[in-house]
């Protein structure tokens, strides 16, 4: 019995080690397969097949638990979002005096907008960035998310997006709207807002997407820029968009080259692509600069989105 005990512990050990090792593995390989991942729908239907497969052969040989478990344990993690809390959490540190800031990539050709931007008011925050905000977007999140104060950096004519700003805060002086210092290409919204706890200046912002060489370099010049305007003397800073780049690549130390940073969404939060899950990558962040903290972030769902919305507390650093 003593032997039997011992063996099952060891199969136990061996199979929980194989497979938090392979999760492991996947949540590396987010950040080099993720352009796959986002134009191959065929990999999420490749991957559930190969789950039923490893269910299948886990019921009828139990004995091969370690692979059959990978498997299976990979389809649970990818379909984790189902039970994820919703967009106003239970936690009770969301009660403090705090900004409810919250990120919305819209996706530009969005065939449901009405059902998308009801979906985003009902995360009821006090700052929203909305990304791939074209004309039709921008009139339907001002209509649903009542807030006095927006701003709206148009891509050329509006008709391939832009970066939207609401805000249930007034601001102090005029926004800057404008790529950010030494780069080129799309524009960021900077504009200092009055929360309760004080002034804080925003940057929201949309780098490009890197599928070329060219795309990459330019997502690096924005993301040197956001890093230099950090450092500007002023009230403290909260960066916030679809940053298209997760903290594990390389980089991102051009963005935060000395960790001040907090409040990334951490790699087993997907946001893109959005059927995906939990399963994604974590290109979506709403982040907080020194003097500040952070409470989340908790995903939602935007319907007809690409993307997974997340939303975040900021207050004071205690």
């Amino acid at each position: 019995m003593t032997t039997q005990i011992a063996a099952a512990l060891i199969f136990l050990a061996r199979s929980v080690g194989i497979t938090a090792a392979v999760l492991l593995l996947l949540g590396l390989a987010q950040d080099a397969a993720w352009p796959m991942a986002a134009y191959a729908a065929w990999s999420g239907w490749a991957g559930a097949c190969l789950a039923l497969a490893a269910a299948l052969r886990l019921a009828t040989r139990p004995a091969s638990w370690p692979w059959p478990g990978v498997w299976a344990l990979a389809l649970f993690w990818g379909a984790w979002h189902a039970w994820e809390p919703p967009g106003r959490p239970a936690d009770p540190r969301w009660n403090g005096p705090g900004a409810r800031v919250a990120v919305a990539n819209a996706f530009r050709h969005n065939a449901t907008l009405e059902e998308a931007a009801i979906a985003v008011a009902r995360q009821q925050p006090d700052i929203l960035v909305v990304l791939e905000a074209t004309t039709a977007v921008r009139d339907a999140m001002i209509r649903h998310v009542a807030h006095h104060h927006a701003w709206w950096a148009p891509e050329g004519d509006g008709v391939h997006g832009g970066i939207l700003v609401l805000s249930r805060y007034a601001p102090e002086g005029e926004a800057r709207i404008a790529p950010p210092e030494g780069s080129f290409g799309r524009d960021a919204v900077e504009v200092v807002l009055r929360a309760p706890f004080g002034p804080v200046r925003l940057l929201a912002a949309h780098p490009r997407s890197p599928l070329s060489e060219p795309a990459r370099q330019e997502r690096a010049l924005t993301l040197a820029g956001l890093s230099a305007r950090l450092r500007q003397p002023g009230p403290p800073v909260i960066i916030a968009g679809d940053l298209n780049i997760t903290p594990r690549i390389r980089d991102w130390r051009l963005l935060d080259p000395d960790g001040r940073l907090v409040g990334a969404t951490p790699w087993w939060i997907g946001t893109f692509p959005a059927r995906f899950g939990s399963a994604g990558i974590a290109i979506d962040h709403i982040l907080a600069g020194p003097g500040l903290a952070t409470v989340g972030p908790v995903p939602f769902e935007i319907p007809g989105s690409d993307h997974r919305g997340i939303l975040s507390e900021i207050r004071p650093a205690r």
